[in-house]
């Protein structure tokens, strides 16, 4: 019975990978970005997640195939982790690819250490789903009570903040973008930051999928 069970959960869960492949002119939600950074990253590369949405995303939908190739903050959850998790993780195995993964609201918390990355020249590909919001906490706010409040982010120019550290800045708005500019990035070995504007609509068809599972089981 639990052999049925598990490989049903498996089942779904690889049709959820599969339902947010993205073509290549369709603007992007945090999990088809996902799928594009899985498909450009080698096997051993390495994932580091910050706090917000997309950790829940990440933690559902982004395979990986080694050990500690996927790093996501839990217990206490701080967000800020990944832009200097991912430059300790640059200096301790430089060469390999990494991607620090965070929304807006988590790179801003720790948005200056990028003079650090810079100055001790690490190399690895900051990845930021703008949503222009504290978004995790606004989708609970919106499930608990049916409005957000105070959750808004007024954001700079993300990458113009970067090209004024000296560091490579890019917005990506498509898959084909987010794609190309993500393999360039690898290929250069250098800092970058890749700003990727998201729509959440999706958040709340995961709530609903997640539910319809679970009274499955």
């Amino acid at each position: 019975m639990h052999k049925g069970w598990f490989e049903s959960i498996r089942d779904r869960i690889r049709s959820d990978h599969e339902m947010f492949r993205p073509a290549p002119d369709e603007t992007l939600t945090v999990p088809s970005a996902l799928h594009i950074i899985r498909k450009v990253m080698v096997d051993d590369g390495l994932l580091i997640s910050d706090v917000g949405t997309h950790k829940m995303w990440i933690a559902r939908n982004f395979a990986t195939y080694c050990p500690n190739g996927c790093i996501i903050s839990n217990g206490l959850a701080s967000m800020g982790i990944a832009l200097p998790g991912a430059i300790a993780a640059s200096i301790n195995q430089p060469g390999r690819q990494i991607v620090a993964a965070m929304g807006d609201g988590g790179f801003l918390m720790n948005a200056q250490e990028l003079e650090t990355a810079r100055r001790l020249d690490t190399a690895f590909a900051a990845v930021i789903f703008n949503d222009n919001d504290y978004g995790l906490i606004s989708w609970k706010q919106q499930l608990s009570r049916q409005k957000s409040v105070s959750t808004r982010i007024g954001n700079p120019d993300f990458p113009a903040f970067a090209h004024s550290f000296g560091v490579d800045g890019h917005r990506a708005e498509t898959a084909a973008e987010l794609e190309d500019t993500l393999r360039s990035s690898f290929e250069k070995r250098r800092l970058s930051v890749i700003e990727v504007p998201v729509r959440t609509h999706v958040n709340d068809e995961l709530v609903k999928r997640l539910d319809k599972y679970w009274n499955q089981k």
